[in-house]
């Protein structure tokens, strides 16, 4: 301008805005034997982590016993339950546990899923 000053943005574009569709799987096995060890979300064919982390804008994920007491929670980041509790460092009994998760991805969509998962040792 007139007074020599100058200024920038930066933005993202992204390739396409296709939607982030996730689904939980409804058993783990958390025993160490080194095979179904975490539960985090299944994919659709092709997507990638790196395509999942770049079109999703925020996530809430949370664990939660029969009694309704939080076992796991994560803000902001895929979720990855290892089957142990976030306050003891214990892991849970073999047994079914509820969860929660809400995400919105960069098609503008809101997603809001729950369910049961199966934890078995």
């Amino acid at each position: 301008n007139e007074f020599a000053c100058t200024g920038s943005d930066t933005i993202i574009v992204y390739d396409y805005c296709r939607e982030v569709i996730l689904n939980m799987p409804n058993l783990f096995t958390p025993n160490g034997d080194g095979t179904n060890e975490t539960f985090i979300p299944i994919t659709q064919p092709g997507d990638d982590l790196n395509f999942l982390m770049s079109h999703i804008k925020s996530m809430d994920f949370t664990v939660l016993n029969r009694w309704g007491q939080t076992l796991y929670a994560s803000k902001d980041q895929l979720p990855n339950w290892n089957g142990r509790s976030m306050d003891t460092g214990e892991v849970v009994s073999s047994g079914t546990y509820f969860w929660i998760f809400n995400y919105s991805d960069v098609s503008g969509k809101s997603v809001s899923i729950n369910g049961y998962v199966q934890v078995s040792q």
